[in-house]
Order: C-alpha cells, then structure tokens, then sequence
C-alpha cells in the first residue's frame, strides 16, 4: 500500500497563514468594493483583482536566474516578477486569451481566488512572504464581445515561460512594502503595574 505524504506539511501550513494575515485587510477591502457597493449582486463587471506577493531576499538583484527558477516551481507562473536589491514581487493576473472576460463578483467567490493564489504559492523555494497587495483591474482588450466567466486561479498566470516580464529595480525607484504588525494589546493588570512603577 501506497501512502501519500505532503513534505513538511507544518511548515507549509504556518507560512500559508501567515500569509493569509497579511492580505486579510486588503481582501476585505476588495469584497466591499466589489460586492458590499452594489446593490445588485448578479451585477457582472470586467474588474478582477490582481495578486502580488513580496519576499525578503537579500541581493536579489544579483540572483535574477536563481529566482526565475524558484518561481518556476509554482503551479501557477506570475505574468511579472520586480526584483530590486532586497526583494523580490510577484504579480499575478487574470489571463483569459481572445475574449474580454466578465463575471459576477461573491465574497464567496473572491475567498477562493485568495485561496488559490496562498496555495499556488507553495513549493516556491522563496523566504517567508513579508506582504500581501491585492488591487483591482479592469480586463483591457479591444474586443467587444464580452465573455462571462467563473474565475478561479488557474485562469491567473502564464503557461509559456517565454512571456514572463522580469524587471530589476534600483532602490529607489520604490519603496519596499512594510510588514503588518500587531499592535500591544495590554492587560489591566500589566497596564497599572506599568503606570505605578512609574511614579
């Protein structure tokens, strides 16, 4: 018998929560753009969000090849990678060839294209994800036949390695993201041990 075993399954499950915080305020922004707002739920619109994610990967500039060849382990390639000195960007976007693709936004829906993208992730050989930026964008495309979709996130990314954008950045061209950080909540009873011991 035959038994299937995830390598460092624990591993792969801390980093995909970790990750999953650090876009959690970006994606309930997302749902409340496109779904809370309208008052038709069935309403369909060309906007879908696009995906990126940052690592902290000291002299990366210097190691373009080696990062081309991490990310070609991803299920889903990126449609672009930025490399600047001390990170490396991941953008992944809808792809959907010869149509103009449309489609009618859940939070159903949009929670599972979050998902997919946090799980495509895994089995890159990148450092921990230090930011999460999800935006909006409408599809461009000069047809004007429109196409309804049911997005998931095999329809993000490139199949063909050849069209793959990599751009290296200097420093200041842009500013590295910050990481989320949790505030200091405080107990009463730490707060007035903290307050007398100042007196």
């Amino acid at each position: 018998m035959h038994q299937l075993i995830v390598p460092a399954l624990p591993l792969e499950r801390s980093r995909y929560e970790r990750a999953y915080v650090l876009g959690l305020e970006a994606m309930m922004a997302i749902i409340q753009q496109l779904v809370a707002s309208k008052s038709d739920q069935q309403a369909l619109t060309d906007q879908f969000p696009v995906f990126e994610v940052s690592y902290d990967v000291p002299h990366a500039n210097k190691q373009v090849a080696t990062i081309k060849a991490a990310v070609a382990n991803s299920k889903v390639q990126p449609i672009r990678i930025s490399v600047t000195r001390r990170q490396v960007t991941l953008q992944f976007m809808i792809q959907i060839p010869n149509s103009k693709p449309v489609w009618a936004p859940s939070a159903g829906a949009l929670w599972r294209l979050y998902d997919g993208f946090l799980s495509n992730l895994t089995g890159v050989d990148l450092p921990d994800i230090v930011a999460v930026h999800i935006s909006l964008e409408s599809v461009i495309s000069s047809l004007t036949v429109t196409v309804p979709v049911r997005p998931s996130f095999q329809n993000y990314g490139i199949q063909a390695p050849t069209k793959l954008q990599v751009s290296c950045l200097e420093p200041g061209q842009i500013l590295p993201p910050v990481p989320a950080q949790r505030a200091i909540i405080y107990q009463l009873g730490q707060y007035l041990s903290a307050t007398h011991s100042n007196d």
